[in-house]
Order: structure tokens, then C-alpha cells, then sequence
């Protein structure tokens, strides 16, 4: 069972600039289905990251109207950059890292993505969706390596001597 983070990140990453606008960088994000882009300067150089939430936060709107889903378009102050809500420092986790390693930083920094990479080069992202798939894909796997073991026990809990040992466990036997 592989469980590197270089299976299970996104290898797709769309870059924004942080001088870019935030309406900007928010029609992009959501012309490719992100939930969250990294943020580089002039010379390319990663310097933070900004997520659908910090989008959220830069609206311009009634929160009870975006959560009621009433509001048509999203609308940022159009002096707004993304620098001025992009989160930093960036947290980054080197590509051969387990997801036990991923998982343990995310926790540590209470973050739900991290920037993964190669040396300096950033060459992809992991995020808690990634990670929830994984935990799906490595759950359905084991339990398809031990289909016996889940048909006895089954057959086990679902006969009259499971009742039997339950009784004998109430009486204290």
C-alpha cells in the first residue's frame, strides 16, 4: 500500500500572483474547481496561499446571504489584493513524505492544505479532501483483504452463540 503523498496530492497547481486581484484570482480558482491556490511574487518565488475561506472573508456581502446561497456573484473591493488575504508562511512538506507525515503537520498547524516539493520547486498540493480520499481508497482496501474474516465474524455476531455470550457476559461468567 503506497501511502506517499506524491499519490494522493493534486499535481495541477494554478499559481496567482500576490498583486493579482482578488476578484481576479477568485474567478480563477473557480474556473478550475480549486478550493486553493499558491500565491507567488514577481520572481515566482511562493510566498503564501489563499484558500476558498480567505475568499469568503474578503466578500462583500451578508454572510446570512451567502450561507443562504442568495447571492448571484461574489463581489471583492476592487482595491483588494490577493497579498492583502492570502495566508503565510507557507507550510510545505517534502514530495517522498508519508500521509501520516502530512497528516501530523496539518493537525500540528491546524491547516487543510499543504504545498508539497521537490527541493525549492513546488510541484504539487495536498489537501484534506486529498487525504480524506486517501483514507477512503486504503479503508475499502483493507477491507477487501480480509473478506473471510468479515463473513465469520458477521456469521459470528448474527448466531445464537454471540447471544450466548452475551448472556454469560451479563451474569458476569
Amino acid at each position: 500500500m503506497d501511502n506517499s503523498t506524491k499519490r494522493y496530492m493534486s499535481h495541477n497547481i494554478i499559481p496567482v500572483l500576490w498583486t493579482e486581484s482578488l476578484q481576479n484570482a477568485f474567478e480563477k480558482m473557480n474556473k478550475h474547481h480549486f478550493r486553493h491556490l499558491p500565491v507567488v511574487s514577481e520572481t515566482n518565488e511562493v510566498v503564501g496561499i489563499i484558500s476558498d475561506r480567505d475568499f469568503q472573508r474578503a466578500m462583500q456581502v451578508d454572510a446570512s446571504d451567502y450561507f443562504s446561497k442568495r447571492v448571484a456573484k461574489a463581489e471583492f473591493d476592487p482595491q483588494a489584493k490577493v497579498r492583502d488575504y492570502m495566508c503565510w508562511p507557507i507550510q510545505t512538506l517534502p514530495v517522498n513524505s508519508t500521509l501520516i507525515d502530512a497528516a501530523k503537520l496539518m493537525l500540528e498547524k491546524k491547516i487543510s492544505a499543504l504545498l508539497v516539493s521537490n527541493d525549492a520547486e513546488i510541484v504539487g498540493i495536498l489537501t484534506t479532501d486529498d487525504m480524506l480520499k486517501a483514507l477512503i481508497q486504503n479503508l475499502q482496501q483493507k477491507k477487501e483483504e480480509h473478506p473471510i474474516k468479515d463473513r465469520l465474524l458477521s456469521v459470528f455476531f448474527n448466531s445464537p452463540v454471540n447471544e450466548l455470550v452475551d448472556m454469560a457476559n451479563q451474569a458476569g461468567i
